[in-house]
């Protein structure tokens, strides 16, 4: 048993830069960025730790239970050289600690849990001499090294690549220009969702912050250097001002912009690309399957697309504002330090592109298999129709049928492939309705074309417009006496689309 900690301290501070607006000495009617940075990570993996490992762990626990009631003394493993607490945590049975820098957590009970989670703690993120990715890959290596080394199978799958993160905290922090006051009406200047909650923090008299929101995402505005002040936290007055140097003065009150963002919140931001003729077989596979976006869940994705995160949160979910006398507050001009502020968060890690550039980040759970299909549709559509204007329709009408096929032949594709897999369980009865539907839709957009004569979703080699027009004749003719007319079948449709009464229902009403 070792109790000796001093080989746990985190590293000492480091000359990693980051932008910042360069400062000439203090002028405190503008906001200075001092810092902008991730302060908190957590991540987890759906992986279990072997019974031999979980045994092992259990002892390396009872040691440290021996510790803390013979001697009061806090236990460090040889094996896994870091602190093992008494007990478990939140759920889990080991916990697994290196003093400010990370925290895991392990069990392998309960399937329904993850097996390992970690925390990163914002010293290590903060002081890593290579950056917060790597900070990460270090205690992946870990897990990967002393909990999963007996099994060389799924440790492979233990990086950041496939770490589900689970929490992700985005800080900024500045000196001068507008801080919480809580003065009258105040409140009233913040841009914030409905269901976001509003609570003001006091220490005593004196306001020290605001908190927006509970759930799933949150912001929180904050007096730093009091926080420090109450939490001894005597590391990062130091760093700021290694950090920013003459912007830092450290007799002036450092202020924090800080979202945080836990799981389901992470979860609702995805990345989307504009529907092309020119995509892959796979993308409109996906789209039939009614995947998902691809998510920014993991580890490294998160960190990606940090900086795109803090722009949409300080512009859509959160913004300071000024009255300018409009009775639309979202319509009230942006404050000067929120400005800055929106601009100022410069994360120092650099990685390699993870997705084309034309790739942007939207929200929540509009952008879904279903909704992709048919924008893809309606895409091929208006582009279609836009230059069936100055262009030969005959020209036109291939591209734009090719495109719909397309889209028809993968729905029916992945339906041939579940079937000779395996028997459908009630979730892919679910999906091949969902493709009978897609199916459907696409006919439907052939039937606009169809209906006026023009052309038909499947088409033998013409060499002749004239040919054209006589193979479709029979087929116009039977739609004609199906739906009562070809200006009746859009008429109708276009009433039922946009919820409006037929005109001769609407004169029976007048009558009435």
């Amino acid at each position: 048993m070792n109790t000796d900690t001093s080989n746990l301290l985190p590293i000492p501070l480091s000359d990693r830069t980051v932008c910042i607006q360069p400062v000439q000495g203090w002028d405190d009617s503008q906001p200075r960025v001092l810092d902008a940075w991730v302060d908190n990570i957590y991540f987890s993996f759906d992986l279990m730790v072997s019974e031999e490992v979980m045994a092992h762990l259990l002892a390396e626990q009872f040691a440290a239970r021996e510790a803390r009631d013979e001697r009061k003394a806090v236990y460090v493993s040889e094996w896994l050289n870091a602190g093992v607490s008494p007990t478990g945590a939140h759920g889990y049975t080991i916990l697994i600690e290196r003093k400010d820098q990370w925290a895991i957590r392990v069990q392998n009970t309960n399937p329904h849990q993850p097996g390992i989670f970690v925390e990163m703690r914002s010293y290590l993120l903060h002081l890593h001499p290579a950056g917060i990715l790597a900070a990460c890959e270090e205690v992946c290596a870990f897990i990967r090294d002393h909990l999963l080394a007996d099994a060389p199978d799924i440790a492979d799958a233990c990086t950041t690549h496939h770490a589900r993160c689970s929490r992700l905290d985005l800080h900024l922090d500045w000196q001068g220009g507008w801080h919480p006051t809580l003065h009258e009406g105040e409140e009233r200047q913040f841009v914030k969702p409905a269901r976001a909650g509003w609570e003001p923090k006091m220490e005593g008299d004196i306001c020290t912050g605001y908190v927006f929101g509970k759930k799933n995402v949150m912001a929180r505005i904050y007096d730093k250097s009091k926080q420090c002040e109450v939490k001894h936290i005597t590391w990062y007055p130091e760093y700021l001002q290694q950090k920013a140097g003459a912007a830092y003065n450290p007799a002036q009150a450092v202020w924090r912009l800080e979202f945080e963002l836990k799981r389901d919140g992470m979860k609702g931001f995805y990345l989307e690309t504009s529907p092309e003729i020119a995509d892959e077989d796979d993308v409109l596979d996906a789209e039939m399957e009614g995947e998902d976006l691809p998510n920014i869940g993991s580890v490294v994705k998160a960190l990606h697309w940090a900086a795109h995160l803090w722009d949409y949160l300080s512009r859509r979910w959160l913004r300071l504002v000024m009255d300018d006398g409009d009775k639309n507050r979202a319509r009230w001009p942006t404050h000067p330090t929120w400005q800055v502020l929106q601009l100022g968060f410069a994360p120092a890690f650099a990685l390699p592109p993870l997705a084309p550039t034309k790739a942007h980040l939207v929200r929540q759970h509009k952008h879904t298999g279903y909704s992709r299909a048919l924008k893809r549709m309606a895409v091929g559509v208006m582009a279609s129709a836009q230059l069936m204007l100055d262009s030969d329709p005959a020209s036109v009408l291939p591209g734009f049928l090719e495109g719909v096929v397309r889209q028809a032949q993968a729905a029916r594709r992945v339906q041939e492939v579940k079937r000779l897999l395996r028997h459908m369980t009630d979730e892919e009865e679910r999906r091949l309705k969902y493709h009978e539907n897609v199916d459907h839709l696409a006919k439907m957009a052939l039937g606009v074309f169809t209906s006026i004569g023009v052309t038909k979703g499947k088409l033998p080699p013409f060499s002749h417009v004239g040919d054209l027009l006589e193979y479709l004749c029979d087929d116009l003719e039977a739609i004609a006496k199906e739906k009562g007319g070809i200006g009746q079948m859009m008429y109708d449709k276009w009433c039922k689309v946009y919820k409006i009464l037929p005109i001769a229902q609407n004169i029976e009403r007048l009558v009435d």
